[in-house]
């Protein structure tokens, strides 16, 4: 970025005259670059009800390494699927199984169960397969289709279970289970 390059970037952060698209590219580089130093024009970015605020919590989740549980609470709550979303992706700590588990269950979105069920598969936490399994069988089919994704990753070690799951149901409710046999 050079010797300029930093200023620039974060008083383009802050300036909410500039297009929204543009501060959020800017976010997604800040995230997947960790450039640190733009931390301090990230964080107003993150406050509740901005409309950069998901892409702001997915910056600081991975420039600091994840979401502890404690901060995770209140964007959990947020009404914004996106900023729920983001929280989950990045959730750490000992209670992140049982809380990702409860969201692939209960969340009224289904981007934030697709992202609770990814999240969970992705880790391999013990239980970890149980508690994604009900996103296999989701209403949505994007969820199904994430959680088909996150058993395939498994490979063989998911098809028995698969296999199970897709014989103890009529087809059309073992969409998820064959989607992810086939990906496996």
């Amino acid at each position: 970025l050079g010797a300029n390059g930093t200023p620039v970037l974060a008083a383009t952060l802050g300036d909410p005259a500039r297009p929204d698209a543009v501060r959020s590219a800017i976010l997604q580089l800040a995230g997947a670059q960790r450039l640190l130093a733009l931390r301090p024009a990230i964080l107003p970015l993150a406050a509740a009800g901005n409309a950069l605020e998901a892409d702001a919590v997915e910056a600081l989740a991975l420039l600091d390494g994840g979401i502890a549980s404690d901060g995770a609470d209140a964007l959990l709550r947020r009404p914004d699927p996106r900023v729920r979303a983001a929280a989950v992706r990045h959730l750490e700590g000992p209670s992140a199984g049982p809380r990702l588990a409860a969201l692939v269950r209960s969340d009224p979105a289904a981007s934030v169960r697709a992202a609770a069920a990814t999240a969970l598969l992705e880790r391999g936490a013990p239980g970890a397969e149980d508690d994604a399994t009900p996103a296999l069988f989701d209403l949505d089919p994007t969820v199904r289709a994430a959680a088909a994704e996150g058993f395939g990753r498994l490979g063989e070690r998911a098809v028995p279970r698969l296999r199970q799951l897709a014989l103890a149901r009529e087809a059309a409710d073992a969409r998820g289970p064959i989607a992810a046999l086939s990906l496996a």
